[in-house]
């Protein structure tokens, strides 16, 4: 009997032994995998990039580079991407100007300019002409305009000066008296022989199956809204239109042959005032 007792004790003091594991082997669930470990120290945190905006002051500054100015140069400013085929940057500024940079992928700017908000024409190249003066200026608001501006509509490769129609414009004459007119003209889908065309060809410079138009005014207007017709409805002014959305005095033109038709309006100046519809027809070229 004693000489079992001895033979327990001495199993258990066995186990006890084995169960002292002083480099004991993790649990599954706290084992570390060498990889894992490595993808962790490796991960990289990604952030958008933070844009400023540009002023007037920088403008400046850039344009004491002169020639040597280029795309890199306002990398950190913010921009929106107005152009088709033609890279075409435009930069708010304040409420009066904005720049523009445009050229082609892989070279210099072809221009980089301080435009008018009120009149897209009223620009300079910073690189070449002189910012103060041009600052300095009287603007083009102020002058008496007695007929409504013209409008011209431009693609990557072509332009045309758009038809215009139907106005109503007033004016003052500057003897405290004012001086207008409204003229009532033929509708668009009625103007087919008068129609000016702007051949559309697509870029060779973009993947867009797409073609944007620049709208420029001689006097930019206070609103604006564009809508077009297909060339089917030529004749048919009874054929209801499709609205065009307009961003920065640009429209997308639409695959095929479509009649388009701009509805401006000015009333910001105490020197005139008015409304006037313009037209184009925008067809695949041959």
């Amino acid at each position: 009997m004693k000489l079992c007792s001895a033979l327990l004790v001495a199993a258990l003091v066995v186990l006890s032994l084995k169960g002292c594991n002083h480099n004991p082997t993790p649990r599954s669930s706290e084992t570390i995998n060498s990889a894992d470990l490595h993808i962790a120290n490796n991960i990289t945190t990604v952030t958008e990039p933070v844009f400023s905006t540009l002023t007037m002051a920088k403008v400046k500054e850039l344009a004491k580079k002169g020639d040597v100015l280029g795309w890199s140069d306002f990398e950190q400013y913010e921009s929106q991407d107005i152009g088709s085929g033609l890279y075409i940057l435009r930069y708010a500024i304040d409420a009066d100007y904005c720049l523009l940079i445009g050229g082609l992928p892989g070279s210099d700017p072809l221009y980089i300019r301080l435009v008018s908000v009120t009149d897209h024409d009223d620009c300079i190249d910073i690189r070449t002409d002189d910012i103060d003066a041009f600052l300095s200026r009287s603007t083009t608001s102020d002058n008496v305009l007695e007929d409504p501006p013209n409008l011209t509509i431009s693609t990557w490769n072509s332009s045309i000066e758009a038809m215009m129609g139907t106005t109503s414009w007033g004016y003052d004459k500057g003897d405290g008296t004012w001086s207008g007119v409204d003229i009532d003209c033929l509708h668009p889908l009625d103007s087919k022989e008068f129609m000016p065309a702007l051949q559309i060809t697509p870029s060779p410079y973009s993947s867009k199956s797409s073609l944007d138009a620049a709208l420029f005014f001689d006097i930019a207007p206070d609103a604006i809204t564009v809508c077009c017709w297909s060339d089917i409805h030529w004749g048919n002014i009874s054929a209801e239109s499709e609205d065009v959305s307009v961003r920065d005095f640009t429209i997308e033109l639409k695959n095929g042959g479509y009649i388009y038709e701009v509805f401006a309006r000015w009333d910001s100046s105490d020197k005139y005032e008015g409304t006037a519809y313009y037209s184009f027809y925008a067809v695949p070229a041959d």
